[in-house]
């Protein structure tokens, strides 16, 4: 569906005439780049699905969501302030580092691959390591979710959390 809205909106006679204005060639694109934003987008959703999940799953009041979910928004942000900031200096150590953690890996591995700076190594390696997580955390929040949503009413703290998960053999 993006690929569709954004061939059409390129193809539109007023957006051409500003693309030409502004000098961008999209046919420079690199297609490797394509292909690995839409892998890394598809997985970076799954891993910050699975977290909320979990996040949400704890929560019993609608009041209480946001200031749970604080964390999580917060690590998305630090992905894409590092990858902003670093666009200037692709071979900051800060951009490499974080090409490898799981919740920033699926914007800043972006930037290295769209500058032509990561090696496929690195990028299997990030790829790797983000899949792993995702798995991992998706069998963590399976675990959170059904402790959970079987205890309602008040907001469980995180030692009655790990109380119920060895009670369930979690």
């Amino acid at each position: 569906v993006f690929g569709v809205v954004i061939g059409v909106n390129v193809m539109l006679p007023h957006n051409v005439g500003a693309l030409q204005d502004l000098n961008l060639d999209i046919t420079a694109v690199d297609p490797m780049l394509l292909i690995f934003g839409l892998i890394f987008y598809i997985l970076g959703y799954f891993l910050y699905a699975v977290l909320f999940a979990a996040v949400g799953s704890i929560v019993s009041r609608t009041e209480d969501l946001g200031q749970a979910v604080m964390p999580i928004t917060m690590l998305s942000l630090v992905a894409f302030y590092i990858a902003i900031f670093t666009l200037g200096t692709p071979d900051a150590t800060i951009l490499k580092v974080s090409s490898y953690i799981p919740f920033l890996s699926p914007t800043t591995i972006l930037v290295r691959i769209g500058i032509g700076d990561a090696p496929m190594w690195e990028i299997l390696a990030s790829l790797a390591i983000l899949i792993v997580s995702i798995l991992i955390f998706g069998w963590l929040a399976a675990k959170i979710y059904r402790t959970g949503v079987l205890m309602y009413g008040k907001r469980p703290t995180l030692k009655e959390l790990r109380k119920a998960m060895k009670a369930y053999k979690m």
